[in-house]
């Protein structure tokens, strides 16, 4: 808008402008780039679609532009489907199969092949990915392009459980999990979210009266725990020009960093097939805590914290329906327990860690974060959270 004022009436502007010089701003106006999301309805008070309806207008605090709420409206109706057949309420899983994601894809093929004009919107939404300048990236932009590469990305290790289909589902699983959190701290709260922390580092193991210190297995992904670095540092950086970070995040940051690096070296090892030493093991058997001391606040709030505050469970409205009043949620609840079989030059070990839970549904009212954790924790929460996982997720074998 300052530009083109600029363009119209000069740098000093006039104490009251010209009619003509206002039309003429008028029409510059007309010629900004139109809204590529929408969100607010369209319809007037009948039902019927208004014409009149515009997404124009100056916004002093307007929402930024994300680009799987451009998908979404892609993918949604009134651009896709007709009366007779609407689809007025995405999936996440439209987010990772526009991003490449061949399983993704494989799951919205009824979407694609029946929904009218959903095939020719859908290839729409993946050239808008492929065209876009990520030369300097937002830290938002980085984050989802990180979960989709580890939606699509192919093992460079094979183990039992990375041979298995439902790891594929687990790490589809997992890059909708971070999304949810993505979209919950950055578009429903300003309040920072926070973590449950992992379980107890294992005990030593006594073998023959010898002690072992444990070999533990990290993702066999070093390209992924690298760029997750690369967004650590955009995210540092970001916070700094801004004068956004604290000494206590510039620290936080940091030893985040650090971890990336251990992690990347420790794939690269698995990739190539050798052992792990002591201090390999060391640094995996003692992440847990390590990651704790980094997601907890620092300073005086960490000693306030509640054990409600520190569980994870969070929730986000992402799309409404305004025509039926369905609104979309994504949401995660409390960690998994994931048990894997290894073996390798570290030898054969049963490893733990932990996993997303990820759910997707609709409610007509939108729910808090206090809400949605009753559901998780409360003891109703097996019936309270029944229905409420995308149904390809049940392909994930869990024991509860």
């Amino acid at each position: 808008y300052l530009r083109a004022a600029d363009s119209v009436f000069g740098k000093a502007i006039e104490s009251w402008p010209s009619a003509e010089k206002i039309a003429r701003y008028a029409q510059e106006l007309a010629k900004l780039s139109k809204s590529a999301i929408v969100s607010s309805p369209l319809r007037n008070a009948a039902g019927d679609f208004d014409a009149a309806a515009s997404l124009d207008g100056f916004r002093f605090m307007g929402q930024r532009f994300i680009l799987d709420s451009r998908i979404f409206t892609l993918l949604t109706s009134p651009r896709v489907g007709d009366d007779e057949h609407p689809r007025n309420i995405p999936k996440g899983l439209d987010l990772f199969a526009a991003y490449g994601s061949a399983y993704a894809e494989s799951l919205i093929r009824d979407d694609i092949g029946n929904v009218p004009n959903f095939r020719k919107n859908y290839e729409k939404a993946r050239a808008e990915l492929r065209a876009r300048d990520m030369k300097e990236p937002t830290v938002y932009e980085a984050w989802v392009d990180l979960l989709a590469y580890h939606a699509s990305s192919k093992d460079k290790v094979r183990q039992r459980f990375t041979a298995a289909p439902e790891w594929t589902v687990r790490k589809l699983n997992a890059a909708h999990g971070s999304w949810a959190e993505l979209r919950h701290d950055t578009i429903l709260y300003a309040k920072p979210s926070a973590a449950e922390c992992g379980g107890p580092d294992g005990e030593p193991v006594w073998v023959a009266g010898t002690p072992s210190i444990p070999r533990g297995y990290a993702e066999p992904d070093p390209a992924f725990f690298d760029k997750l670095k690369g967004l650590t540092v955009l995210l540092r950086d970001s916070c700094a020009k801004e004068r956004l970070l604290s000494d206590a995040y510039k620290l936080k940051t940091g030893a985040f960093a650090d971890i990336c690096d251990g992690l990347v070296a420790a794939a690269k090892k698995e990739v190539e097939g050798k052992a792990f030493s002591d201090a390999d093991a060391i640094f995996l058997g003692s992440i847990n805590r390590t990651l704790a001391d980094i997601v907890i606040p620092a300073g005086r709030w960490a000693d306030s914290m509640t054990r409600d505050e520190k569980q994870m469970a969070l929730i986000a409205d992402i799309h409404t329906d305004y025509l039926t009043g369905s609104i979309l949620h994504i949401a995660v609840g409390a960690p998994r327990k994931i048990t894997i079989f290894v073996t390798d030059a570290s030898g054969a070990r049963v490893c733990e860690g932990s996993v997303f839970s990820y759910y997707e549904f609709t409610a007509g009212t939108r729910m808090t974060d206090e809400e949605w954790k009753r559901d998780v924790y409360g003891t109703g929460a097996p019936a309270s959270l029944s229905g409420k996982e995308p149904s390809w997720t049940r392909a994930l074998p869990y024991s509860d």
